[in-house]
């Protein structure tokens, strides 16, 4: 599938950042990790390219090397080149439904949506992936002023972002909800201009 690929190489890119939960506005030193609105941005610089086994060597934030062997699904590697941007974007859960349920008796399934795209031949490489979650789930905790909720639903427990227009009044910490979130990542190579 490849989310699990954007998650892989999106791993490798953040295992030279530190992150808090919050997503306020944040920018590295040298610009490369920044995380506003619940949206995720980091990047690293491609250094080294072995295009026989398929491995690359990427620059981090804080400039640790880490060697990534590319899988065959990842198109277009021939593309890529030294000094390429590898850049990362990930939108945190962000829900569009949490109304609440009258009682406890509805069923605790979860269904899952996935879709996702590549770049086309003979472009950069690049993939996205989008997955949308439905779930009856119980609300742990909910900031108003953060307007973040986190919920737990039948196998794993999520923060979600609320957007401001998503009407919340009625959501109480404790009260069971039907809720809709989406979880976004894009991975791309970009190729900085060149300075004149």
């Amino acid at each position: 599938m490849r989310y699990s690929v954007i998650v892989l190489a999106g791993a490798l890119a953040l295992s030279n950042a530190t992150f808090a939960q919050d997503t306020k506005a944040a920018k590295s030193a040298d610009g490369s990790v920044r995380a506003t609105a619940g949206e995720l941005v980091v990047s690293a610089t491609v250094v080294e390219l072995d295009k026989v086994h398929r491995t690359a060597v990427l620059k981090g934030p804080k400039g640790k090397l880490t060697r990534v062997d590319v899988p065959d699904s990842v198109k277009n590697f021939d593309e890529v080149h030294v000094g390429d941007q590898l850049v990362l974007r990930y939108v945190a859960a962000l829900a569009s439904k949490l109304e609440p349920v009258a009682d406890n008796s509805g069923i605790r399934e979860r269904v899952e949506t996935t879709g996702g795209a590549t770049a086309p031949a003979g472009s950069l490489p690049g993939t996205a992936a989008m997955r949308t979650v439905e779930v009856l789930a119980t609300v742990q905790s909910i900031d108003l002023k953060a307007r973040t909720a986190q919920l737990r639903g039948i196998s794993r427990t999520v923060t979600v972002k609320i957007p401001d227009d998503l009407d919340v009044s009625k959501v109480k910490a404790g009260s069971q909800v039907r809720a809709v979130f989406t979880e976004a990542a894009v991975l791309s190579v970009e190729r900085v201009a060149k300075k004149k």
